[in-house]
């Protein structure tokens, strides 16, 4: 589905899906044109069912514009044991589980080193810091979690206003993230960044 909250069209837009197994082995590819009338939502395709996949599998997707520059992108893991409800003892607020989803597989993925730079822009008395972030190693990046340090190795400055924190990076995979903080919490250090994933 594409979902378009704003008050004008957008043309041209490509919408991507791909399913992979949990070493990464593409399993499904689809792409197709995708005009977003205002205030709309839109249903581009169904991802079927899909043969062979591993317990523990993920999804992304992804939008493009005309000029190929990324919109959204959303990545999931997902289960191929659904979870099952407890409908008999739903109440109106809660509804138990039974049996949960199997995404055990997601505790046996490495931990990947990941390669990350920072660009501080002061604004009055806040602070936004460019944050480059980047995998080049041949695994995934599992939930890539950005800080910002008092110093390189110092304290976490907080609070920090994260565009995106928790992601996940595909091989040779880059991000660009804003963050914004107050000047105060640095104390007397120099803003830097880290970045780690895994659990």
């Amino acid at each position: 589905m594409v979902v378009n909250s704003y008050a004008e069209a957008f043309r041209g837009l490509k919408a991507r899906a791909r399913v992979y197994n949990l070493d990464l082995a593409l399993k499904f590819a689809r792409e197709a044109a995708v005009e977003a009338a205002p205030d709309s939502s839109s249903r581009v395709f169904t991802i079927p069912q899909i043969q062979g996949l591993t317990t523990t599998y993920f999804v992304r997707l992804e939008l493009t514009d005309s000029a190929a520059r990324q919109v959204s992108t959303n990545f999931y893991w997902l289960s191929t044991k659904p979870e099952t409800l407890d409908w008999d003892k739903s109440e109106w607020y809660y509804t138990p589980v039974k049996t949960h989803a199997d995404l055990r597989g997601l505790e046996t993925l490495p931990a990947v080193k990941l390669k990350v730079s920072g660009r501080p822009e002061p604004k009055g008395d806040e602070q936004t810091m460019h944050v480059t972030v980047e995998n080049h190693s041949k695994l995934l990046a599992f939930a890539a979690r950005l800080k910002i340090t008092m110093g390189k190795g110092g304290e976490e400055v907080l609070p920090v206003w994260w565009e995106d924190n928790y992601f996940s990076l595909l091989p040779g995979e880059k991000r660009e993230i804003k963050a914004t903080y107050r000047v105060k919490d640095l104390g007397k250090a120099e803003a830097a960044v880290e970045a780690s994933c895994g659990f």
